[in-house]
């Protein structure tokens, strides 16, 4: 495996880290509050690796003042572990659902049974 070299990243644009298809989306936040509009301060998105794989991040952003003009930061966080869980509750939640029902079903049909039996 080849390793990265994380030097040659600095002093290129963030927007390039970004997935191609979120690009345009993600550019629009420092136009929206240069333009007076509030931006949001914490979003989720997904950035792209050298290897074309991507990662789910939330992003907390903000502006310093500085003394000739403003700055963003931006602080991103890996939430792959937190959104593997969410959709393995999800999954969980869709088999007890699932679950639920053919127990119903299965109750329904006993009683159905029972009723035709006992005639």
């Amino acid at each position: 495996m080849r390793e990265s070299n994380p030097e040659k990243n600095v002093g290129r644009p963030v927007i390039d880290f970004f997935v191609p298809e979120l690009r345009e989306e993600s550019q629009t936040l420092p136009k929206l509050h240069s333009s007076g509009l509030p931006a949001p301060e914490n979003f989720e998105s997904k950035l792209q690796r050298e290897d074309g794989s991507q990662i789910p991040v939330q992003i907390q952003r903000s502006q310093l003042q500085l003394s000739d003009g403003m700055a963003n930061i931006a602080f991103i966080t890996d939430i792959t572990e937190r959104k593997d869980a969410e959709n393995k509750r999800h999954q969980i939640e869709e088999k007890a659902q699932i679950t639920s029902r053919l127990a119903s079903v299965g109750e329904m049909a006993a009683g159905i049974a029972h009723e035709s039996t006992t005639r």
